[in-house]
């Protein structure tokens, strides 16, 4: 393959063709379209690898919607529409005292502080750090203030034992009964209802493990 050669593009279903492979892949894979390629095989299979860019243009894609990754990153955050009506439908005000349990990748928690015109106090919990890391890096691509993330377990965020304390010095985890004006909890789940996909990894046994999870949030 060489520059500006025309091909054909296929997902790899199974992820079992080998990188760089030269032999017909007989494996199962799904066709996407056809394209024109913007570099070369040799110049994606050397040392100094290319590891990000375009490496096929697409121009005849098989779906025809267009593609809005990283378009006004400092303006946009892409989500499901499901999403999107959650904030609406929690309506928070400027002023209130917001928790959103399960919030990576922090698309419905830097909403909500939008519709609260970022005034008052959104409390972003995610039991991953390297999850809330990517929070903390959409807050700060949209310019966002009133949020605070913590690396926490959601099925321990309550305690009866942490004294009341306001607003302005809410800090880390757990926290005392009637803290919040409003909660959000999009419960950890599948998503295998969520769009459509070519392939999914879970296993029988992590799909089965979300609903005593999502009580235990729940509850709590």
């Amino acid at each position: 393959m060489q520059s500006g050669d025309h091909v054909s593009v296929y997902a790899d279903t199974d992820s079992l063709c080998r990188k760089g492979s030269i032999k017909k892949y007989d494996g199962i894979k799904v066709y996407v379209g056809n394209g024109v390629a913007q570099v070369s095989r040799s110049d994606i299979f050397t040392e100094n690898d290319i590891n990000s860019g375009v490496g096929i243009k697409m121009t005849e894609p098989l779906y025809s919607a267009p593609s809005l990754n990283a378009v006004l990153p400092d303006c946009m955050f892409l989500q499901n529409l499901p999403s999107i009506v959650v904030g609406h439908v929690m309506s928070p005000q400027s002023g209130d005292i917001v928790l959103d349990m399960c919030a990576a990748p922090g698309g419905k928690t830097t909403h909500l502080s939008s519709l609260m015109n970022d005034k008052g106090v959104v409390i972003a919990i995610d039991r991953a750090q390297s999850k809330v890391s990517r929070i903390d890096l959409n807050i700060c691509k949209l310019n966002l203030h009133c949020i605070k993330t913590f690396a926490y377990d959601s099925t321990r965020l309550f305690s009866p034992d942490v004294p009341v304390i306001d607003a302005d010095s809410l800090g880390k985890p757990p926290y005392p009964a009637e803290t919040f004006d409003k909660i959000l909890l999009d419960g950890p789940c599948s998503a295998l209802g969520q769009r459509p996909q070519l392939i999914s990894t879970a296993s029988l046994k992590e799909v089965q493990s979300y609903p005593s999870l999502q009580r235990k949030i729940f509850a709590n």
